[in-house]
């Protein structure tokens, strides 16, 4: 029992780490790894318990059987019905990642094998390993799992500008702003809210991307009483760079996480600081999603 818990621990384990590695960040191991041990456990595993009733042991059989495991739940039917009479470039881009999940599949089948060989269940080594070998590799690769559990606590923000650092599961803003501006105005509005919060004494944050595929506008300023201002927007170059929600612009949201009305006057300056840069650009979004007046957005009295 203990090789094959190993084993299966391990085949799982190395394919999330390089997802995460590829991607350059470690918070996504843990989802990477539920993914990949769940194809361990739902397909990979029924088909090596095959392999050992039949002693297959062969390392190209499991190459094969475990790109399958990787491919299959991405469609390889997809990529195996040949290119259409046109769009080749299109059919390409939506076979690769078969491919590629195919090859990690190969890659924890790798693993996988390597294991149990290690083990002695394969009959390829002289000698069979101790059971405190095999006790000691199983509870080594459950450590190891556990340690990918543990990175959403390691890795978490527990500064002001997570709005959920307190607990809490949800966060519902003060005040939603759709600011009417074009994205080539993206650095000026980092500017804005960079020296709004220097002025406003606020702790401020720029989680921006700047790729060709896709630019990210990711913009925080808090407090530690629970003040956040939040400018979040994407734009894809294979949807030429549109907003999200055709004639929207960016979104703004303003938090008050102490439940009062200290997010009023913050809300005023910020506002008065967009009119000021983008004169008639600023318009406000009610709870429902639709437009509302400046009067019910920002009551001038508080509540």
């Amino acid at each position: 029992m203990f090789p094959w818990i190993a084993a299966a621990l391990f085949g799982a384990l190395v394919p999330a780490v390089i997802v995460a590695g590829l991607l350059q960040d470690v918070r996504l191991l843990p989802a990477a790894f539920a993914i990949t041990l769940g194809h361990a456990v739902i397909f990979g595993l029924p088909i090596a318990l095959l392999f050992r009733a039949r002693r297959w042991t062969r390392l190209s059989a499991v190459l094969a059987s475990a790109f399958l495991v990787g491919a299959i739940p991405l469609g390889l039917p997809t990529s195996l019905r040949g290119p259409p009479a046109e769009g080749l470039a299109d059919w390409l881009a939506e076979i690769w990642p078969v491919w590629a999940f195919g090859l990690l599949g190969a890659i924890g089948g790798f693993v996988f094998w390597l294991t149990l060989r290690s083990c002695g269940l394969l009959g390829a080594v002289p000698e069979t390993p101790s059971r405190r070998w095999n006790v000691a590799l199983a509870g080594f690769a459950a450590v190891a799992a556990l340690a990918v559990a543990a990175v959403p606590g390691m890795t978490k923000d527990r500064s002001c500008h997570n709005v959920f650092r307190d607990g809490r599961s949800s966060a519902g803003p003060s005040l939603n702003v759709d600011l009417d501006i074009p994205m080539d105005d993206w650095s000026t509005l980092t500017t804005l809210i960079e020296d709004f919060a220097a002025s406003h004494g606020m702790s401020f944050q720029n989680a921006g991307i700047d790729k060709p595929e896709v630019k990210t506008l990711g913009l925080s300023a808090c407090t530690e009483q629970g003040l956040v201002i939040s400018a979040n927007d994407q734009r894809w170059a294979a949807q030429n760079y549109a907003p999200i929600l055709p004639g929207r612009g960016v979104p703004i949201s303003v938090f008050d996480l102490s439940g009062g009305d200290a997010w009023q006057p913050l809300a005023r300056d910020l506002a008065a600081a967009f009119d000021s840069q983008w004169p008639e650009k600023v318009r406000f979004i009610g709870r429902d999603g639709r437009a509302v007046s400046r009067s019910e957005a920002l009551p001038s009295n508080p509540r």
